[in-house]
C-alpha cells in the first residue's frame, strides 16, 4: 500500500540488508522525508526519491 505521513522509512545497513538498518527517516507526505543525516547535523527534509536511492523498506505502526 502507499506510504502515509508518519510511516518510517528504513535504508539498508552496511551488509546491504534491512535486518540491521543503516538509517531511518519519517515520511511526512507530499513526497518528502524528514531525517537527521548524522550526529551533530541539523534535521533535514529531503525528497523521498533522494532518500531512498539505496533501496528501502517502510513500516507503519498500527494500533
Amino acid at each position: 500500500s502507499s506510504l502515509r505521513p508518519g510511516d518510517l522509512v528504513l535504508i539498508p545497513g552496511s551488509d546491504g540488508s534491512l535486518a540491521s538498518p543503516g538509517h531511518l527517516g519519517m515520511f511526512i507526505g507530499e513526497g518528502l522525508v524528514i531525517h537527521a543525516p548524522h550526529t551533530g547535523d541539523v534535521v533535514k527534509v529531503v525528497t523521498f526519491k533522494s532518500f531512498t536511492a539505496e533501496g528501502i523498506s517502510a513500516l507503519r505502526h498500527i494500533g
